[in-house]
């Protein structure tokens, strides 16, 4: 699925729209412009990612803000567009050349982080695509061909991109780091005794599990594939499972609304 990038006729941002960059230019940074100068444009109507469809134009909601809420910010300036995503910008300040950072704006729930930017931290741009481009690497969000629904993966698509619950990747490497926490407070226990045997017991089975009635997903996969430790407390007050504890749920009696 997808095109091979010899096939792609890549323009730029700053390509795409030098008609109409010149009014927006004063109004970015010398740092976002050159970032827009770099960064490729598909035009037309397109997903860039699960939380993104696009960046957006010189004349669109790039400087739109909820004025009513929190007032106008000069300073802040809006990138990415979605289905009623967000990701917004702090524009660098003139008294300020140290602030280019950006925030992830997915719903009104978010605006705290905008009038009140000290309650939540503003990040590198770069690290929230980097997220984005993880994500992919482990699966969490990926391409599906047009017909496949969103039902099957429990939360909506933006063709082509669809959000998992969770990968087989993040799984894998989940099972890896507790296995090696598992081994490293083991090694500090002198008086274990050393039965190979125990490093291939998994810490439930499937029967387990299904009699506990925990639910298809990632709390039923992990149990399953990680090793039973050889001690009671994996942190202070914090028991490892047991088949008595894993099978007493107690809000598994409350009513979903």
């Amino acid at each position: 699925m997808g095109h091979a990038p010899e096939d792609l006729h890549l323009v730029t941002w700053y390509e795409f729209h030098v008609q109409n960059v010149n009014k927006a230019s004063g109004e970015l940074s010398k740092e976002l412009l050159g970032f827009l100068k770099g960064a490729y444009d598909l035009g037309g109507v397109h997903h860039f990612h699960y939380y993104a469809s696009g960046l957006l134009y010189p004349g669109d909601d790039m400087f739109a803000f909820l004025d009513q809420i929190c007032g106008y910010k000069e300073h802040q300036v809006n990138i990415y567009d979605g289905y009623h995503r967000r990701l917004k910008s702090r524009k660098l300040r003139r008294s300020d050349q140290h602030t280019n950072t950006a925030i992830m704006c997915m719903s009104i729930h978010d605006t705290d982080g905008l009038c009140q930017p000290d309650r939540i931290n503003w990040l590198p741009l770069e690290d929230i695509l980097a997220a984005w481009l993880d994500m992919l690497r482990v699966g969490k969000v990926k391409a599906e061909p047009p017909g496949v629904g969103s039902i099957r993966y429990y939360s909506n698509k933006f063709d082509p991109w669809i959000l998992l619950q969770y990968s087989n990747k993040q799984l894998e490497e989940a099972v890896s780091v507790f296995d090696s926490l598992v081994t490293a407070i083991e090694s500090r226990m002198p008086q274990l005794d050393p039965d190979i045997r125990a490093l291939n017991v998994t810490m439930f089975d499937q029967e387990t599990l299904t009699s506990a009635k925990i639910p298809r997903g990632f709390v039923f996969e992990f149990p399953r594939k990680v090793r039973q430790p050889r001690f009671r407390f994996i942190a202070p007050g914090l028991d490892v499972a047991t088949p008595q504890s894993i099978s007493n749920q107690p809000f598994f009696n409350l009513v979903r609304l």
